[in-house]
């Protein structure tokens, strides 16, 4: 199957989707640009994003930015600055009460074939209210143009499954992009907590507390925190035989893992519990030596990558064997590869 096949399979059951990238200029916009040149005809589409600073140019490379392709009928969400600056024939349809760098954000309904500047909602209560209303202007599928820094925004909470770009812009070292988008992926894709009614106890404590621990007989204690990070010393001084789940609603950072391992914590019986992968920020040292002591790490919602797309050439002046790339790639990941502008080896 190519990728176009697995998303449209993918389809069938899932409507929101969302493109991050590895970093900047991996091709992530261009990936998103090639899934709308290839189901255009297929769906009525919604396209939206994460945020934009609004330039033309990347600040790095002084390269343009890459333009989102449009065809008549698409549903488009963006700021108001950004779809002054697009070039298509358009239909207003509502200015909503969310506000970005660039202005409310604005539906319009695409008549013509052009290019957009997408800059949608930077945060996902916004986002979410955005999808919606996509949804009920009659978007059957809604992609999400992500940001490299904001992988967050691959949440499950979000999108039904995500595409992840990497690339030479990654790294000049081939091995390190290689490894840095597996470590990427294991994160993103930590497997989810089974029971049910375990899952619907940890998100009502979440609603109202930041950390906690959750006890072989299910009863929780909760931690008066601001965040999830100010919990550790807490954490670690109430676990007993008897814990076990740590829930951290928010970050799951390096120095909660490192001060477990530095404990008599018996890291066997215990499992971290986090809300999903993009909410793991430790390196891959430590997790490592979190599982390799026995240690354990859940989450409340999976989030489901569907392939990952490859760009062997950089813009900072160098490129990497394409055959090499994706050779390495594809053997040391577990999920489907593509190069879209390459094509097929």
């Amino acid at each position: 199957m190519d990728l176009i096949d697995i998303f449209l399979e993918a389809a069938k059951s899932k409507k929101i989707f969302s493109f991050i990238g590895m970093a900047k200029n991996v091709g992530k916009t261009t990936t998103f640009n090639y899934i709308i040149n290839h189901i255009k005809s297929k769906y009525a589409l919604g396209l939206t994003s994460i945020g934009r600073d609004g330039e033309k140019k990347d600040i790095l490379t002084e390269q343009p930015k890459p333009k989102i392709f449009v065809a008549p009928g698409n549903l488009i969400a963006t700021a108001e600055e950004s779809l002054l600056r697009s070039k298509f024939q358009k239909k207003i349809l509502k200015t909503t009460n969310v506000s970005s760098a660039l202005g409310k954000i604005v539906l319009a309904k695409s008549l013509s074939k052009g290019h957009i500047e997408l800059s949608g909602p930077s945060i996902v209560k916004d986002l979410e209210l955005v999808c919606n209303l996509l949804t009920d202007f009659g978007a059957e599928l809604i992609l999400i143009d992500g940001a490299f820094d904001r992988k967050s925004f691959a949440s499950p909470l979000l999108a039904h499954a995500t595409i992840l770009a990497t690339g030479a812009a990654v790294s000049h070292n081939m091995e390190e992009v290689v490894e840095e988008t597996r470590f990427t992926i294991k994160k993103l894709t930590i497997p989810p907590l089974t029971n049910g009614n375990e899952i619907q106890k940890i998100k009502d404590i979440f609603k109202t507390s930041k950390a906690g621990i959750m006890e072989e007989d299910n009863t929780i204690i909760s931690f008066d925190v601001s965040t999830a990070l100010n919990a550790t010393p807490l954490i670690i001084s109430s676990l007993t035989s008897k814990s076990k789940y740590i829930l951290i609603k928010g970050i799951v950072g390096s120095d909660l893992i490192q001060n477990l391992l530095k404990s008599n914590v018996d890291a066997e019986n215990i499992t971290i519990i986090a809300e999903d992968g993009t909410k793991i920020f430790t390196s891959q040292q430590i997790l490592t030596q979190w599982y390799n002591k026995g240690g354990a790490i859940k989450v409340l919602d999976p989030i489901n990558i569907l392939a990952v797309t490859a760009n062997p050439i950089s813009p900072y002046g160098f490129q990497f064997n394409r055959k090499d790339f994706m050779t390495q790639l594809r053997s040391q990941l577990s999920l489907p590869v593509f190069d879209v502008l390459g094509g097929e080896l």
